[in-house]
């Protein structure tokens, strides 16, 4: 018996093994950017191949695939049959459902196993580290030499391929780096090798075989990218080092970071496959290089990453809003910078780059402006905002805004939120990330209503109503017509989660047409359109305010946001701000931009139209102001508003609390609503000691009374920028009593809005001479 055993094993080894051993894993790529994209969702991801070596078809049913060695790691879907001498293509994406497994490959090389449907190893490769956009496979179909492919072949046979044993991974040597020159720059590039062939592009293309060989000194009068690359016979190139070097950019005068984008020219401005096509939203990604460098020339970061055009709607506009990937294909997945200088945050998976959405025609800092004037005052969870110049392959392309891109990694950074804990709603009740188990749940709490203190208890546990509170205060103030369709929650799935709601897209706000409307009735309504109000979002407010003690608190918090947030002093400063960053480059931008148009939006046509539209901002901070406080009144029937003055003895002992806001400046002045109770607290600063408050009911004078005299203009075309000054002769302008305008009827002077209904007069400048004794 002890001779058979042997015998009967080595018959068992010769019938199964020629079924196991003809399929074979044959090629793969742990880095794919744009070789191919999966049908199923457009995305370039990891993908495997096998090959069926063999004579005859295999059922696949069940067998598994692993890159940690457990044989039931995931499994090949039923039915899945490989023809003899074809290839199957699988997707290493992560998501396991289909022909897609349960785990990615990583670029950093990895052990890969096929088992079969017994558990049993059939084959297994240890692939090393691997570049973007370069396969790793057998020499030719089902041979035992593996190697590197810079043409990859999914689902085609590798015997046509050429094979590449290793790859370069010496860099290039710059003799200058890239910055900021004034004049001619010579550079110098160095193989200290010497063994191989440097080439070099100078539009933004990655070096290949048919570039440039470098042979002297470049010599550079103009902003230009340059690119390097090292060529060994037998070998894949080596690594691409880019330097920019911006001449004579002047960039000392406007005050701004600089981002150089460079890639395959083809890939921004192809007619039929560029970012920058005009005719439909492109969907591709392509690789990016980007460099990054402070106002005053210091260098940030260089990075490569993918590219893509976004927007719901901006991709419509001439310059494009584009999103910036920074996935594992393309070398680190993060940034590890500190973009935002106030922000201590040093790493981000993904940025934006804005162009302002709808504001692109208008100030290009609306969004900015607003979600940073409500984050200064609340713990809201904005997108940090930082304008910059950029350029393409070395071309001057405008302003755009940096902007944090609100994702899985945003809420770890600020929430500690795992991202596999994470559900994400947004736009019209979307999953993003997670499910909608506990936001089902959530719409179905208000549905039933919280009018008792127990039911708005149970609903504030899963939800977080003093966020919700402030979020919702914004949207009302602001007056954002594109709220309903735009909105974005977050909570960490555990039993304890809350959600959130987070502050995004307020480029349709601050519009001054709509300064006398679009409130509580708008906010509260059951019968909006959909991409404003509808009743499903409208739905919180509506429930929320049937709650007595939550009335009372969203009136006072409103209250306070209006004294403080919303005051016109605040929102001046905030405008102020935001102007002054980009008021230098502003005729650069208008000169790159002027005369382009598009169904979304057009370029702005002057300075003067800037500035006018960054006066409107202010406008409607006043007006506004003034307006909601009425609106509140007549709302919830209270009894309008009263003047209130906050002042401290010095600044720089101590300050004033209204409730839980800190008073910006002193003296602070603003309006709040009249009988209504409120808390002031003072704190002193260390080494200080409050001593009293004192009171006074004389504190307000009239220096200009109602039905005053007023010069102004009406005319269609800007006074000189001189005409705010005292020393401008207003004498050829008309004089009236207030009030001023038209529509109304009350009017005491009527202005003239240019005698055309669809082109009204867009401002209206006025004079008068206050004495302030």
């Amino acid at each position: 018996m002890k001779h058979l055993y042997p015998l009967a094993t080595a018959s068992l080894l010769l019938l199964v093994t020629p079924v196991w051993s003809q399929v074979l894993l044959n090629e793969l790529q742990a880095s794919n950017s744009s070789t191919i994209a999966d049908p199923d969702n457009g995305e370039y991801s990891d993908w495997l191949e096998l090959f069926n070596d063999g004579s005859s078809p295999v059922n696949l049913s069940g067998w598994r695939l692993s890159d940690s060695g457990d044989n039931t790691e995931w499994s090949i879907p039923s039915g899945t049959i490989l023809p003899a001498d074809s290839f199957l293509l699988i997707w290493a994406d992560g998501t396991g459902t289909g022909l897609h497994t349960s785990f990615s490959l990583s670029a950093d090389g990895e052990e890969l196993t096929l088992y079969n449907n017994a558990g049993t190893k059939v084959d297994f490769i240890a692939f090393p580290a691997q570049l973007t956009d370069v396969s790793y496979g057998r020499e030719t179909n089902g041979a035992s030499t593996w190697g590197f492919f810079n043409l990859p072949t999914p689902r085609k046979s590798n015997n046509t391929s050429t094979l590449f044993s290793d790859y370069v991974v010496q860099e290039p040597i710059f003799s200058i780096s890239g910055g900021f020159f004034n004049g001619t720059v010579t550079v110098s590039i160095a193989d200290n090798y010497n063994t191989g062939t440097l080439r070099y592009t100078l539009d933004g293309a990655v070096p290949n075989e048919t570039s440039p060989v470098y042979s002297q000194p470049i010599q550079i009068n103009s902003t230009t990218v340059v690119k390097a690359r090292m060529f060994y016979a037998g070998q894949l190139p080596g690594p691409t080092v880019t330097n920019t070097y911006f001449i004579n950019e002047g960039f000392d005068q406007r005050g701004l970071p600089v981002l150089s984008l460079s890639s395959d020219p083809d890939y921004f401005f192809a007619a039929d496959s560029g970012l920058y096509v005009q005719d439909f939203k492109p969907t591709w990604e392509y690789p990016v290089h980007l460099e990054f460098y402070e106002p005053d020339g210091l260098a940030g970061f260089h990075h490569d990453a993918g590219i893509q055009v976004g927007g719901q709607n901006a991709w419509i506009l001439p310059q494009k809003l584009l999103n910036i990937y920074s996935r594992g294909q393309y070398g680190s997945g993060h940034f590890d910078y500190q973009l935002f200088p106030d922000n201590p945050r040093t790493r981000f998976g993904d940025i934006v780059l804005r162009c302002s959405g709808n504001d692109w025609s208008y100030t290009m800092f609306r969004d900015g402006m607003m979600q940073g004037l409500i984050d200064q005052a609340t713990d809201m969870d904005d997108q940090d905002f930082r304008p910059c110049l950029v350029y393409i392959n070395g071309q001057y392309f405008g302003i755009q805004n940096i902007r944090e891109k609100q994702d899985a990694e945003y809420t770890e950074y600020y929430h500690s939120i795992d991202p596999d804990s994470l559900d994400y709603i947004e736009n019209n009740a979307e999953i993003k990330e997670g499910n909608d188990i506990a936001y089902q749940q959530l719409v179905a709490m208000l549905t039933a209503g919280v009018q008792s203190d127990a039911s708005f208890a149970a609903l504030d546990a899963i939800a977080d109503t003093r966020n919700f509170t402030d979020y919702i205060i914004s949207q009302i103030f602001v007056a954002n017509t594109s709220w309903g369709h735009n909105i974005s929650l977050v909570r960490k799935q555990s039993p304890t989660g809350r959600w959130r709601w987070l502050l995004h897209d307020y480029d349709r706000g601050f519009n001054v047409d709509n300064a006398n409307g679009t409130a509580m009735d708008w906010a509260t309504s059951l019968t909006g359109p959909e991409y404003s109000n509808p009743a499903w979002a409208t739905l919180f407010l509506r429930k929320m305010l049937e709650n007595e003690a939550f009335k009372q608190r969203f009136i006072t918090r409103f209250a306070d946001h209006l004294f403080i947030t919303f005051n016109p002093v605040t929102i001046n400063r905030r405008v102020d701000l935001h102007a002054q960053w980009i008021r230098p480059e502003m005729p650069n931008q208008i000169a790159r931009w002027l005369g382009t148009t598009s169904s979304y939006g057009d370029a702005i046509p002057s300075i003067t139209f800037w500035e006018n539209e960054v006066a409107k901002l202010k406008q409607f901070g006043v007006l506004r102001n003034t307006f909601m406080f009425d609106d509140l009144s007549s709302f919830f029937g209270l009894a309008g508003s009263s003047s209130l003055r906050l002042e401290v003895s010095d600044a720089a002992h101590g300050f004033i609390r209204l409730h839980d806001m800190k008073v910006p400046s002193y003296p602070w002045s603003g309006k709040y609503i009249q009988s209504r109770p409120f808390t002031l607290t003072a704190e002193a600063k260390p080494g200080f000691n409050f001593v009293r408050w004192e009171k006074s009911n004389n504190i307000l004078n009239t220096i200009l009374p109602a039905g005053s005299t007023w010069r102004f203009s009406d005319a269609a075309t800007a006074p000189p920028v001189n005409w705010n000054q005292p020393s401008f002769n207003d004498a050829a302008w008309t004089s009236g009593a207030a009030q001023l305008g038209y529509g109304d009827n009350d009017e005491a002077t009527t202005l003239s809005f240019g005698g055309d209904a669809g082109n009204k007069t867009p401002s209206y400048y006025f004079r008068t001479t206050l004495d302030v004794a």
